[in-house]
Formats: structure tokens, sequence, C-alpha cells
């Protein structure tokens, strides 16, 4: 995400459908529709068809990272690939389907063509320096510096600086103060004029000065933070992913998204798989190299890590945006979260774990209102749309169509004619969920989270279900005689797991 710290504005990208929402928010951060005003990237708000030319108004927002703008001038900067489309966003100006007015990375808009060298790059997460009118670029092994003044500004810019390697030509990975081995996660402190760059396979994040008066090539970082210093990289943390009894380090900095709050000299930094934004104090005198986090967002506590989609649960954040002034930060979840972007009141007063957020883009009710409860991609679930079909399989003696909808944690079924046609266009099952509304991700006897396989037994009528992230394969029993219409199907049978309610990833 972008804000426009002046205008009051939103840039969300919105890589399902290749296109960037532009929404007006209010004085105190709260957004004032449900819709948004502009996008970039399609004709229309209705448009949803995928990229297929090269030029200067399509492509934005086919990431989900590598948005920055630039509140002096009002310029919008997008990641497109393996270049970045420059578009003016002032409000008096912006019109949907803009056209970009510079590209970086390209020697012009209908070229796309990746390299490593001083003008060009595959790239990913941008920060923007306001007020020296630079744009810092992350682009894996190494962080370019462009000049974006307008007065100089041209299509096919070369980099002024390379963090991170030797040279432009170079992407070598490594270890100490001016490697990274797999850098992700850009934040710029104004003030002190540092930046903070994630270095996620070395388990870490380096801080750099970038004072113009002071940057040069291949600069040392003056601190880091995640290790005892610049040659460790050992792993201290061990989250989701690890059994309960194994976690460790779960208060410690890891890499991962980033931004800086310069009014109270705070770090916050997303924790994608453990579904959770960790707080760290960053003020250049008390920082420390092994900090423990003051505040979890997205979690009760230091040591839940469940995805779960509410007021107060986080599943899959995406990086955090953090407007300074009004002192609220933003958070988005895109596949597999909850396809919204949530909003918390981060003041000191009011910052503490497992705080509930102030607002939601994204979803609404059937009466109209904020949903902080929804979940389904483009606000839209039922018997007749799936959302990621990853599986099919077919009753041929009683003729149904049984069909994994991965995201929606779900399986729908339905009845075919008698040459296997479809006949219906709502189905009729569902396993995995109560009813064709809901899209929870559960482990139980009746829930699954993210199904990854299926296969049909004609003979005994059972179907199986390979439930990928709670490690196991439900047995379902679906004879026609006893299989009711719609959700809340009991499985028979779990395989891989002592009953239906573990999860134990160890191989026997």
């Amino acid at each position: 995400m972008a804000l426009d710290s002046v205008h009051n504005r939103m840039f969300v990208p919105e890589p399902g459908n290749i296109r960037v929402l532009v929404y007006q928010l209010d004085e105190k951060g709260y957004h004032v529709r449900h819709t948004a005003d502009h996008v970039v990237g399609h004709r229309s708000l209705l448009g949803r068809r995928r990229q297929s030319e090269v030029n200067r108004t399509d492509g934005a927002g086919g990431a989900e990272t590598g948005l920055a703008f630039d509140n002096v001038h009002q310029r919008l900067f997008v990641r497109d690939r393996n270049r970045i489309l420059i578009f003016d966003a002032h409000p008096d100006r912006l019109q949907d389907y803009p056209g970009a007015t510079h590209v970086i990375g390209q020697p012009d808009f209908e070229t796309l063509t990746p390299g490593t060298s001083r003008n060009t790059f595959r790239g990913a997460e941008l920060v923007i320096d306001d007020a020296n009118q630079r744009l810092f670029l992350e682009d894996g092994e190494r962080v370019l510096v462009f000049d974006i003044d307008p007065a100089r500004l041209t299509n096919f810019p070369d980099a002024l600086f390379v963090i991170g390697q030797p040279d432009f030509e170079s992407r070598l990975q490594g270890l100490g103060p001016n490697k990274f081995t797999r850098a992700h996660g850009l934040a710029l402190d104004p003030d002190e004029q540092r930046l903070f760059v994630s270095d996620q396979r070395n388990n870490r994040i380096l801080i750099f000065d970038v004072h113009p008066s002071r940057l040069a090539n291949n600069p040392d970082a003056v601190a880091v933070m995640g290790q005892p210093d610049f040659y460790t990289n050992s792993s201290r943390f061990a989250g989701a992913r690890a059994l309960s009894e194994d976690r460790r380090g779960v208060r410690q900095i890891t890499a991962g998204g980033l931004d800086y709050d310069p009014v109270h000299k705070r770090l916050f930094v997303s924790q994608l798989v453990d579904n959770r934004i960790m707080v760290f104090d960053a003020a250049p005198g008390t920082m420390k190299n092994n900090p423990d986090a003051i505040a979890v967002l997205g979690q009760p506590d230091f040591d839940t890590f469940d995805p779960q989609i509410s007021q107060t649960r986080f599943s899959f954040p995406k990086d955090p945006s953090l407007d300074p002034g009004k002192q609220v930060l933003y958070v988005s979840e895109g596949f597999p979260g909850g396809n919204r972007v949530m909003a918390f009141d981060i003041s000191p007063e009011n910052l503490r774990n497992g705080a509930p957020a102030i607002d939601v883009i994204g979803h609404v009710n059937d009466m109209g209102k904020d949903d902080f409860d929804r979940r389904m991609a483009n606000d839209r679930l039922d018997a007749r749309t799936a959302t990621m079909t990853r599986a099919v399989a077919l009753d041929p003696v009683n003729h149904r169509l049984w069909l994994a909808d991965e995201y929606n944690n779900r399986v729908l079924g339905f009845q075919l004619d008698r040459q296997n046609r479809l006949l219906e266009r709502k189905a009729r099952w569902v396993l995995g969920q109560e009813d064709f509304y809901r899209a929870r991700a559960e482990r139980s006897v009746t829930g699954i989270k993210i199904p990854l396989a299926l296969a049909y037994d004609p003979v005994d009528k059972r179907l199986y279900l390979g439930d990928g992230w709670n490690d196991r394969v439900l047995i379902y029993d679906v004879h026609p005689d006893r299989l009711s219409e719609g959700g809340n199907q009991k499985a028979i049978v779990v395989l891989g797991q002592p009953d239906f309610d573990t999860q134990d990833p160890r191989p026997l």
C-alpha cells in the first residue's frame, strides 16, 4: 500500500485483478466510502481482465508489494514486474485508467526485459525519501537508489548508488555489514536518514546511514537488529511452523515487511506466516541488536500464531503502511488471508497486544456495514462461485462432480446429468463449512484448511480429501442415500493424525 498524507488517500494494489484502487480517507484515517474512487491499471472499477499488453497504462498493481507515494509532487510509483511506472496522482488530475508519465527500469513503455545493471532490475519493495526526492528500490541481493526529482527525472534513469553490492553488475549473496542474501522489506527514518532493510535469509535487519552527504556505493551498515553482530545469521525464532514445545524467541525480531514511525521511533515488522505484526523500539539511542517486541498486533499474545479473520486477528498480513501524523497503521491481507485492509490506532496510549482494528476496507455485510469477519475474494461467496479450484473428482456412477475450492477452505459438490454434464449451476453439497456462505479455516471433524487433492472411490462411494494445511487426509461417506444437502458434513475417518483435532507434522 501507499499513503497520500496530504490529501488523505490510500492506494491499494490488487494483484489478483492487476490494478491499484484509490480510496479517500477522512481526517482521522477512516475510509469515507466502501467503494474506491479511482482505479489505476484498468479502464473502470469493474475491470478484472488479465494484463495482455506492455504499455503505459496496464500492469499497475500486478504485484502485492511495490507501491510508494511522493507526497511532495503527488506522484504514485508502482512496480510492474521489471519496471517502475510513475503516475501523476494529484486529485485534480487523476482519472481512471491513467497513463504513466515516466518509466524506470526499461528504455520505453513497450519493453519488459529483466536485468542487473545501473538502470535495470527485477525489483520489489519501494520507499521514497520525500525531503531529498530519492527512491530506494529493493532488488533481491541489492538496493538501488534513484534521483526522482521532477526537474531531473527521465525515462530509463541510472541509479545513483547501490547498497549491498560492490558494483551495479553484481548479484553476490553473503554475510557481513554490506551484503544480503535476500533483501525484502524497506523502511526509512526520515529524521535520522536511516534505511532499514530486511535481510530475510540472514535472519536480520540491517540499518544504513543514507544521508545524502554521506551515502556512497556499497556502504557498510551502521547497525543490525536480530543478530549479535554482522557475521552471525542463525535463526533465533521458531513460531507457527514449529510444534508448540519447540517454539522459541517469540518476542524477537525477524526479517519481514517494514514501516517506521518517526514520531515515536518504533519499527513495525510483519511476520506473514506467523499471522502478526511486531512492534519494536528503534530509537537511535536505545535500539538493541536483539530487542524484544514491545507489542504485537493480530494475535492476543506473543505465543499465539493461528490465522483467523476477525477484528483482532490476522491471516497472512502483508507489509504494513503507517501514517505517523494520524498514528494509524494500515495492514493488508491478500491471498490466502482476509482480502482486506485493516487500520489500527497505534498511538502509545492505545497500542497493546491484540488491539482491535478501528476500520476495515474490503468487506461489508448485507446491511452495508463494515464487516471484520468476512474473508471471501471480491466479497462474494455462495454456491455458484469458487475462488481457486485446486482439484476435481468425478463420480461417474451417481453423476456428481466434487470440486476443491482451495481458497475458501471447502469442497463443493455439483449434480451432473447422465452424460456427466453440469445439471445445475449451484452446488448441492459443501464439505468443510457450515453452509455456502462461510470460508473459515478450521481443524475439526467438519472443518478443513486449504484442500489440495481429491479422489473418489465409486465402489464404496467415499471421497478422499487431502486437507493440506492440517497435514491429514479426510474420508467422507458421500453415498447418495446418506448424504444430506448443504454443509456441516462430518468426515468418518482421518489419516495422518491420531484424531480430528490434532496436527502433528512430524513423520511417524
